[in-house]
């Protein structure tokens, strides 16, 4: 038994060291296995962090494209000078974007290698409306900042927000600035073809691409010079009439006045397209009025009739305002402020305030003046009892005014100084006086059927008779009295304005050219004989006939006129192309020389125009073998100095030898001989240089310049010299109107200062051989004067039109009629018209009436709060009455911020009436509307895209009190699940500029639905943490502590942060914008004698720290801590101690238990 105990316990003893053994040997490898891994373990963790910090450096250059973001803030990166300058050449990169869906594209010489990177930022410029800007930046190959030194670099931005401004053609800037808040420089020259922006670079930092924004801003002043309304607005949008400040006691709002003192009217239109920003300030101006009303009768409450408007301190007219008495044995002999006056009240004016006048009306009887053609007298009243009184003496001219009678026939002279017990009519008798009228004497023209002035003279006659004009037929040698316009006598006026013209014709001439021939004789006898013998007398050759003592008589020769040569024509009428060798058609040839006498040595080759009484040529034969040539050579109108030939005259002769004369010196019409260039006086014939047996001589005449002078009255206008028979169809002009005479109408230029006849006519002439005057003309002009019935009857022929020169007088026709009405005069322009001023404008009369009726004013707060307000005064239907002040109880209605003026339409499209003005009743009651200024504001809705405020609202809409003006973006704080919010943007993808609160924008008023800020918002990442404890020796309830850090993608980093966990417990960093790096460590000193590993996804290292950079994605990371005991053997570092003190454990009970078997066997 013992035996077999103690072979157990050996074996047993055996097997627990063989266990023991092998525990320590297992343990001795753990323990190298852990003292690996850890050093692994902190080899891993230097060699993370300095990855990590690669990353973070290499993220503060470049962005990876997955992640979304508008905002980026570039880290400064330090440019290394090195000694080698990097080789450039040709290329074209794109630019790395952080934010933004741009494009930028740059071509030009950069370093081989060269990347480029930009990014959105925030920057303004005054005027200009910011569509994109990026900072660029241009990298060689090893990291350093590249700026070009020589040549420039082109850049291409193809960005959404350009690309619609360049679809609405707006015009598109591109500033540089070297940074966010440097001065703006403009780039000259900028290219915006295919939706591109493009330009040349010569440095790289911030480029903004703009479209211009420019405001109008409309201050408006009271008459204080206080700034009350103030209005930003941009091209498009309406500018509001604002509220009517208020003026002092009896002022009237006139409207709003630039500085300038124009009166502005642009309220309610849209604005134009603006090329800058401008302040327009408006100041309200007030006219002072003082208004006199007249009523109807004596009573207060009678209606009001008419209205006057004074200054203050004016003297009150009251002649010419309307008013019937209704009967005619009545008279309106004045007016006063007493309505119980017996008396007019005398010299009234205005004191500080408006006057109310009734008529004093008294028993009288009128007499009306009938002028017959003279000027008007105005009727007048006689009151009962007194005596009448001569008036003013008319007048009419050409007319003495012999007094007034009582009958139109003018027998009965009316005696003055008598009283008058009935209305009556006078007319007035006017004797006709002797007047002056003028005589025109005409002159037929020689050359065309018109007539020129000659003279004339005055003569005289009685008004209203015919002129009795009688001229001698031989007053003017060369002429005869017209037979064909006779003197037409007319009926004498009595302003002198009378014209008889009359005509003279010229005589008619004849020009003879004459030839001898022989003349030949019958002898009459007792017989004839039978032979001929020729005898010469006087050197002519007659032929003998008859045996010696018969009579001769003569059958024919001697003088005859060649009938084809004969010139008929006016007396100094152009003959010159008629002498007989310049003529064609004719029976024969004729010479150019003809004798001025029948037998005389003088010689004629031309004539220019018929002489007074006509002449005779005499025919010379010309024969011989020499032709005698005379040429006339005639100036060019080319004013080159050339000559051409006008005509040749020649004759035959045995001679060569003949010398010039004053006659071959004719003249010709226009021009003037040039001595110098023409054979002189008495010059022997030369021989022609193409002929043996031509002589002659050649004359030149140079082309005559001739005046035309143009004179308004007295005045020389113009003189232009022109050519005979140069063009002068252009020679016409309008002169200036003369002073005293702006308003006449140019009739034309005439040939004569009396300016009669025809005006000149310029088309198609040519220069005259003469100087000739012309003088302008000037029409008075003609008015019309329209008389408006103003609903009276009409009688189309007895208020027709009247036309009236200027400085003339309408006729005054009969008073019209209207039923329920009495005739209150005629007025110009509101005011009464006397019949007596003259007319210089066009005229329109308007009738005046004086209604039976009476008629109302009713103002409404046309929705305002306010009671309806009725005028407790009365007017007749054309009367004016005033305009009364909004109730001081009355507000403007919702949207609406003050008062403007009073409307005839609710809608306010009728006229504007502001307190104080006068308004014309119509023939009905009104009703004025007030009108109300519109609050001029806009607003603007805050879209949270999404996401939500801590009210859980959706979006927020906040009111703009002035548009265009500067707004501080204002935005609640907003969430939304899994994103960080970023900022706001007008459009909801996220294109354009990103905004931020604090930062300033302008909002304005064209369209508020489109006055919208969206919330963007970039995806955030979540890290969560887990921790597991495992191993049989692993402590669950143990608390391990973490610490974590993040790197945002704009390269802050915040503070740590701290958290513990127990196993299976997980700690969510949430929150974390796309592209950010988390750093997470387990520090706890609990995890001593534990292997740890971190687990992501399926990848598991050995290491107490997880990195992870530029997450884009949830990642759940698992920090695993594991922990086993196993027997000693060889066991080193800390856990093996307390292995071999179990295991000597376990052998001391063991060695206990032994022992006590021992014993108990033994």
């Amino acid at each position: 038994m013992r035996r077999k105990v103690k072979k157990s316990l050996t074996l047993f003893m055996a097997l627990v060291m063989l266990v023991s053994l092998i525990c320590s040997r297992e343990l001795s490898a753990f323990a190298e296995d852990v003292s690996t891994t850890e050093q692994t373990m902190y080899e891993t963790e230097e060699t993370t962090t300095e990855a990590s910090d690669s990353l973070e450096e290499t993220w503060n250059g470049q962005t990876d494209s997955a992640v979304e973001t508008d905002e980026f803030i570039p880290q400064e990166t330090e440019t290394f000078d090195t000694a080698v300058e990097p080789e450039l050449s040709e290329q074209t990169i794109t630019a790395a974007m952080y934010g933004g869906e741009a494009i930028i594209t740059l071509s030009g010489k950069m370093p081989e290698g060269a990347t480029a990177e930009a990014c959105p930022v925030q920057v303004s410029i005054e005027g200009q409306n910011v569509l994109a800007a990026y900072d660029i930046t241009i990298y060689d190959v090893e990291g350093n900042v590249f700026q070009p030194e020589a040549d420039a670099i082109r850049v291409e931005i193809a960005d959404a927000a350009v690309a619609e401004a360049l679809d609405g053609e707006e015009d598109i800037s591109v500033y540089h600035m070297e940074d966010a808040e440097a001065l703006p420089q403009q780039i000259q020259e900028v290219n915006t073809e295919n939706q591109v922006v493009a330009f040349d670079a010569e440095s790289f930092s911030i480029y903004v691409v703009t479209t211009p924004h420019f405001t109008y801003t409309y201050d408006f002043y009271d008459k204080d010079h206080n700034l009350v309304n103030e209005q930003i607005l941009s091209a498009g949008e309406i500018l509001n009439e604002p509220e009517t400040p208020a003026g002092d006691e009896n002022q009237i709002f006139d409207g709003w006045y630039t500085v300038n003192d124009d009166k502005f009217t642009g309220f309610g239109t849209a604005q134009p397209q603006m090329t800058e920003s401008r302040t327009i300030k408006l100041h309200a101006r007030y006219k002072e009025a003082y208004y006199v009303f007249y009523k109807a009768g004596a009573d207060v409450n009678s209606k009001i009739l008419y209205t006057q408007t004074y200054s203050n301190g004016a003297a009150i007219v009251t002649e010419d305002v309307p008013f019937n008495t209704g009967d005619v044995n009545k008279a309106l002999i004045g007016w006063s402020k007493d309505p119980a006056a017996e008396t007019p009240d005398e010299e009234m004016s205005i004191q500080g305030s408006d006057v109310t006048l009734y008529p004093v009306v008294k028993n009288a009887h009128w007499i009306t003046f009938d002028s017959q053609g003279g000027s008007v007298v105005e009727p007048v009243y006689v009151l009962a009892g007194s005596k009448t009184a001569r008036p003013v003496e008319p007048t009419r001219t050409g007319y003495r005014f012999d007094g007034w009678y009582t009958d139109a026939e003018c027998t009965t002279e009316y005696s003055f100084n008598e009283t008058l017990d009935t209305n009556i009519t006078l007319y007035a008798k006017w004797s006709p006086v002797s007047v002056n009228y003028t005589v025109i004497y005409w002159q037929q023209n020689p050359d065309d059927d018109g007539y020129s002035l000659a003279g004339h003279e005055t003569q005289n006659g009685m008004t209203g008779t015919k002129t009795s004009v009688n001229s001698a037929d031989d007053k003017y040698e060369g002429f005869h009295l017209s037979t064909t316009k006779s003197i037409e006598q007319q009926d004498i006026a009595g302003d002198g304005s009378t014209v008889v013209h009359v005509y003279y014709d010229r005589d008619i001439y004849e020009v003879q050219f004459i030839k001898y021939q022989e003349e030949y004789y019958e002898y009459v006898g007792n017989n004839k004989g039978d032979y001929k013998q020729k005898l010469s007398w006087g050197g002519v050759t007659y032929e003998y006939v008859g045996p010696g003592n018969g009579n001769y008589v003569k059958l024919g020769g001697g003088e005859e006129i060649i009938d084809e040569l004969t010139i008929t024509a006016r007396y100094g009428q152009d003959i010159s192309s008629l002498w007989p060798s310049r003529r064609t058609g004719l029976s024969q040839t004729y010479p150019s020389n003809w004798r001025v006498s029948p037998n005389g040595n003088t010689y004629q080759s031309g004539i220019s125009a018929m002489p007074l009484g006509g002449t005779k040529f005499y025919y010379a034969a010309t024969s011989g073998k020499y032709t005698i040539r005379t040429e006339y050579w005639l100036e060019s109108l080319n004013e080159n100095g050339s000559y051409s030939l006008d005509h040749a005259d020649e004759f035959k002769s045995d001679k060569n030898n003949w010398t010039t004369t004053e006659n071959d010196y004719y003249d010709i019409k226009g021009f003037s001989v040039n001595t110098n260039k023409s054979a002189k006086l008495g010059t022997s014939a030369e021989k022609h240089k193409f002929s043996n047996n031509v002589y002659g001589w050649q004359f030149y005449y140079d082309r005559n310049s001739y005046k035309i002078q143009f004179f308004d009255a007295d005045t020389n206008l113009a003189e232009k010299d022109y050519l005979y028979q140069a063009d002068i169809s252009h020679a016409g002009f309008t002169p200036e109107t003369p002073n005293g005479k702006e308003d006449y109408i140019f009739g034309g230029w005439y040939g004569n200062e009396l300016l009669q006849g025809e005006p000149y006519n310029f088309d198609g002439k040519t220069m005259p051989a003469g100087d000739f005057p012309l003088y302008a003309k000037w029409i008075a002009p003609s008015y019309t004067v329209h008389f408006d019935l103003n609903g009276g009857e009409n009688n189309e022929e007895a208020y027709a039109d009247q036309t009236v020169e200027k400085a003339g007088k309408a006729d005054k026709p009969e008073n019209p009629t209207r039923v329920g009405y009495d005739f209150a005069g005629w007025t110009r322009n509101g005011e009464p018209f006397n019949f007596d001023t003259q007319i210089t404008e066009n005229t329109t009369l308007v009738a005046q009436w004086i209604s039976k009726n009476e008629y109302t004013i009713t103002y409404d707060s046309n929705n305002g709060m306010g009671q309806t307000k009725k005028d407790s005064v009365s007017y007749i239907d054309g009367a004016e009455a005033k305009i009364l002040n909004l109730p001081e109880e009355w507000t403007a209605p919702t949207e609406h911020e003050g008062f403007i003026c009073w409307n005839t339409a609710a809608d306010g499209n009728g006229t504007d009436y502001y307190p104080g003005d006068v308004y014309t009743m119509p023939a009905e009651n009104v009703t004025l509307y007030a009108k109300w200024a519109e609050v001029r504001s806009t607003t603007l809705t805050y879209n949270f895209n999404g996401g939500a405020d801590a009210d859980n609202k959706t979006s927020m809409l906040v009111n703009i009190d002035v548009p265009n003006s500067e707004y501080t973006i204002a935005g609640p704080v907003v969430s939304k699940a899994g994103y960080e919010f970023i900022g706001w943007t007008t459009d909801q993808a996220g294109t354009g500029t990103l905004l931020k609160n604090d930062d300033k924008i302008q909002v304005d008023t064209l369209n508020p639905d489109n006055n919208v800020l969206y919330a963007q918002w970039r995806k955030t990442v979540t890290v969560t943490v887990e921790k597991l404890v495992e191993g049989n020796m692993g402590d669950t309830n143990e608390s391990f502590d973490f610490t974590y850090t993040v790197t945002k993608p704009d390269g802050t980093t915040k503070d740590p942060v701290q958290f513990a966990l127990k196993n299976g417990e997980q700690y969510p960093i949430t929150d974390l914008p796309q592209g950010s790096s988390v750093s997470v460590t387990e520090t706890s000193q609990a995890a001593d004698g534990y292997s740890t590993t971190v687990t992501v996804g399926d990848t598991t290292t050995n290491s107490n720290e997880y990195s992870g950079q530029n997450l884009t994605d949830d990642v759940t990371v698992t920090f695993t801590n594991i922990k086993n005991v196993t027997a000693p053997t060889g066991i080193v570092r800390n856990v093996f101690p307390f292995i071999v003190m179990v295991v000597i454990a376990i052998e001391a009970i063991i060695c206990f238990v032994v022992w006590h078997l021992k014993k108990r066997i033994r």
